[in-house]
């Protein structure tokens, strides 16, 4: 039994705390936390100077929990730690549940995750051994009026047990990342956890998750910006969604600090899981010139960003009179031939072909697209022979392909090739690299590829009990010594291993190992035409690779309502131009956050109009 007494009083009124919430309330108000110690067996009592408990609790308890299962760990040295045996009906078998003795033992037991359960002492008529009678739960109801000495007498009286409960204990998972990997994550877990067992919470910066695959059609205006978008809300049921940027994680305490998006406002989530699922954010590799020069391509607000500022360039070009500026605004620089930059270089010529006839003063033949990659073939990482035929078939479509170009920096007149040529231009869209979030590299745990969390085979992070991993943050072991790549596929496949494995540490059970062989991996070129290896046998190119692109996104794109505005968005797109209205809506506040999180250089007057 866990009683809270006020430190300064010796009053009779003892308050019972039922929940977690109840129990951080109750010693938050300065409460000294005792506890009540037993036998199960009913002939003897030992320690009598304690409040003696029933041994009929299962009679009256079974139906809430199993004895047996009882079991909470709690971290020492622990000052004063007390068990109560709790009797099977045989009243042969017993188990230790862990009870509080201190302010400081309370703290670490909710802290862990547990529920607080209330039980009645009800002396019986022939005076023998209490029972145990479960009482409402209602967090700090006012217990029966019993003195102070009740701890040195035998005495009946209300209190409270505080254990890991299969099926009732309510467990704290808070994930950070709005992304593939922690929404599949959270989805999976409302599946899998019932109500009782744990709360879900996540935390993300956006109110929506981005299908990242369509990002390059959104830059190029084939897509409507809020089509390739869907509000998490709408994707969880139970799940706690907080807007909020996190500021902090302290691993020790098993707490995060979040800072509320719009109201500033900041709160602590304690946690007994944690998963990071923060994903990346673009790197600049601390490159001269290159943060403040060049458009980054990683959210939404980037690729509409840069379809304004290309229409932009179109609108200057066409009343530019001296040739050398006319020549740097109609040659467009993509850096980084990842997916990223080769759909994104394919795509942009889609869009000046579609467009161009709106500006008579600007032949086609003067427009100039660069993908520049400082390897030796684009898509380096995927499949023999999709990076060679990505090179060609944009070659062919008039995109000046340069490998083996390792970018020096930029500035105001164009970019920087190591031992190469500088490319005059106004337009530099960086996808050159990526790093996990900045609150990953504030932690000890950061320390695999470019700064990512290492995380066992099952997602979890070493050392550290309850801290998981998964998505573009984590580094994961994959047989043969390497690591999973950072891709949407694996992410959508690591967040249901991760759910499973969280649901079994909660329940006391085994975790698995995460393991998946990518089907294959597929480039939208443009123009119809893409590039698809699957299986690592079989290679796919042409107008039934591209096809096979947008059949499988779609499908896999989220919501059946954006579905079909996408299926719609690619069926007007057959027929009419793109649209080359240019909306001025964001300010120098919005593209600093941008900056911000990519640990870029930041500019000064925010809240100005962004200049060009």
């Amino acid at each position: 039994m866990i009683i809270g007494v006020p430190s300064e009083t010796k009053t009779d009124e003892w308050r019972v705390a039922l929940t977690p919430a109840g129990v951080r309330e109750l010693t938050s108000a300065g409460h000294t936390v005792y506890v009540q110690k037993g036998a199960g067996d009913g002939s003897s009592m030992p320690d009598a100077d304690f409040v003696r408990t029933g041994a009929n609790i299962v009679d009256t308890a079974e139906d809430v929990w199993s004895i047996a299962d009882l079991v909470c760990k709690v971290k020492e040295p622990i000052a004063e730690e007390y068990r109560l045996l709790g009797a099977k009906k045989d009243q042969t078998l017993f188990t230790y549940l862990h009870l509080a003795a201190s302010r400081e033992c309370t703290e670490a037991l909710v802290a862990a995750g547990n529920v607080a359960i209330a039980y009645e002492t009800v002396r019986q008529e022939d005076n023998s051994l209490p029972l145990l009678a479960p009482m409402s739960e209602v967090a700090g109801r006012m217990a029966v009026q019993v003195g102070a000495s009740c701890l040195q007498k035998e005495h009946g009286g209300k209190g409270v047990l505080l254990g890991g409960v299969p099926g009732t204990r309510r467990g704290r998972v808070v994930i950070l990342g709005g992304g593939f990997a922690g929404l599949t994550s959270a989805r999976k877990l409302e599946r899998l956890l019932g109500p009782g067992e744990a709360a879900i919470t996540l935390v993300s910066r956006e109110n929506f998750s981005l299908f990242t695959p369509m990002l390059p059609e959104v830059g190029s205006g084939n897509l409507e910006t809020r089509h390739v978008v869907t509000p998490v809300r709408a994707q969880l049921s139970r799940t706690t969604f907080v807007l909020g940027e996190v500021r902090s994680v302290d691993l020790e305490r098993k707490t995060v600090d979040v800072e509320h998006v719009i109201a500033r406002s900041t709160r602590t989530l304690p946690y007994d899981q944690l998963v990071f699922a923060l994903g990346s954010v673009n790197s600049t590799f601390d490159l001269p010139g290159i943060a403040a020069r060049s458009i980054p391509y990683k959210t939404l607000e980037d690729a509409d960003r840069l379809r304004n500022h290309v229409i932009a360039m179109l609108e200057y070009a066409a009343v530019a009179d001296d040739a050398e500026e006319r020549r740097r605004l109609l040659r467009f620089v993509f850096v980084g031939g990842g997916f990223t930059g080769v759909e994104a270089a394919g795509e942009m010529v889609d869009f000046f072909r579609s467009s161009l006839h709106f500006y008579p003063t600007i032949p086609p033949d003067e427009v100039e697209v660069y993908l520049v990659e400082g390897g030796k073939k684009l898509l380096p990482d995927l499949q023999a022979g999709m990076g060679e035929y990505s090179a060609r078939a944009l070659a062919r479509r008039g995109v000046r392909v340069l490998t083996n170009s390792m970018v020096q920096g930029a500035d105001e007149f164009g970019l920087q090739i190591k031992n190469g040529p500088k490319i005059e231009t106004r337009t530099i869209v960086w996808s050159a690299g990526v790093k996990p979030s900045p609150v990953v590299a504030a932690l000890p745990i950061g320390s695999g590829r470019g700064g990512a969390i290492v995380v066992n085979e099952d997602l979890s992070v070493a050392n550290y009990p309850g801290v998981w991993a998964l998505g573009d943050c984590a580094s994961i072991p994959a047989p043969g010594g390497t690591t999973h790549p950072a891709t949407a596929q694996h992410a959508i496949r690591e967040g249901p291993v991760l759910a499973a494995n969280i649901a079994a540490t909660l329940r006391g059970g085994a975790t698995q190992t995460f393991t998946y062989d990518a089907l294959g991996m597929m480039a939208s070129l443009g123009g119809r035409r893409g590039v698809a290896g699957i299986r690592g046998r079989w290679l796919l190119t042409g107008f039934w690779a591209w096809a096979l692109w947008r059949t499988y996104y779609l499908l896999r794109l989220p919501g059946r309502d954006r579905q079909f505005r996408v299926a719609f968005d690619w069926s007007l797109g057959l027929i009419f131009p793109r649209d080359i209205a240019e909306l001025r809506v964001y300010t120098r506040r919005a593209h600093d956050s941008i900056q911000q999180d990519a640990g870029l250089q930041c500019v000064e007057d925010a809240g100005q109009p962004l200049e060009r």
